[in-house]
């Protein structure tokens, strides 16, 4: 799924990683890293969210 060049699918599975990270869902490894990365960055959670 995120071997694409589809910047909308991309946006998509950040977007359901935080998700998931915000909902104490588990996550896959790699949506683990994507969320704790995202949490360093505050700017980018209401754009997540939204």
């Amino acid at each position: 799924m995120l071997f694409t060049e589809d910047r909308n699918q991309l946006r998509g599975f950040y977007c359901q990683a935080w998700k998931k990270y915000r909902n104490n869902a588990i996550l896959q490894p790699l949506e683990q890293q994507i969320a704790n990365i995202v949490s360093l960055h505050p700017e980018y959670h209401m754009l997540l969210e939204n």
